[in-house]
């Protein structure tokens, strides 16, 4: 499914959490963080910049001749990975924002949008983080989102999310007269 899609996709989105990865010591290879295997046989390393820009710009590449028009958005999560520590946290989001800035200007149609720096430097206030002070709450999900659709939605797009919308919420709504629902439904169809 995924390989179909990205035949036939125009656009794009990967978004980074974290630069720190798991090397498995018997064979030095880098992992897939798995639980039902002991810990001691991992260590924790932090990737530099260099070795996550060869393994994105490989990526890059084989999607791009999947798909020469692809267009790729980058974002690093603006969510922060306390248990890694909070300077390691922030130590692994230097790392994912130079290696995505230097993408973005070896790469053509691939682009960066800003949902780390939307949180964290321009809401900057704990209010915009559920309880656990990690996740964004729904309020600055909303305000990254409003962004998202300034930046890469066009008038017509937009115009369309809002009636698609407006659909929504009328489909879920339970009507006090169910037989108007078919009529406003036909309506909406045709256009």
């Amino acid at each position: 499914h995924a390989n179909s899609f990205l035949k036939e996709t125009d656009w794009l989105i990967i978004t980074l959490g974290s630069s720190w990865a798991y090397r498995h010591k018997s064979n030095n290879e880098i992992v897939a963080n798995c639980h039902k295997i002991p810990s001691k046989l991992f260590e924790k390393v932090l990737l530099s910049s260099a070795m996550q820009e060869e393994a994105l710009q490989s990526t890059i590449s084989q999607l791009k001749q999947l798909r020469p028009s692809l267009n790729i958005i980058l974002s690093v999560s603006p969510v922060r990975y306390v248990r890694d520590g909070l300077i390691e946290n922030n130590l692994s989001k230097a790392q994912l924002l130079t290696t995505v800035h230097s993408l973005v200007s070896k790469n053509s149609n691939t682009h960066y949008f800003p949902a780390y720096e939307l949180v964290n430097d321009v809401l900057r206030d704990y209010r915009f983080f559920k309880e656990d002070m990690v996740h964004p709450n729904e309020q600055a999900i909303q305000f990254v989102w409003s962004h998202f659709l300034e930046t890469y939605m066009d008038k017509d797009n937009l115009e369309l999310m809002k009636e698609v919308s407006s659909f929504l919420q009328f489909q879920n709504h339970r009507p006090l007269h169910p037989h108007d629902l078919s009529k406003h439904s036909n309506e909406f169809q045709k256009k």
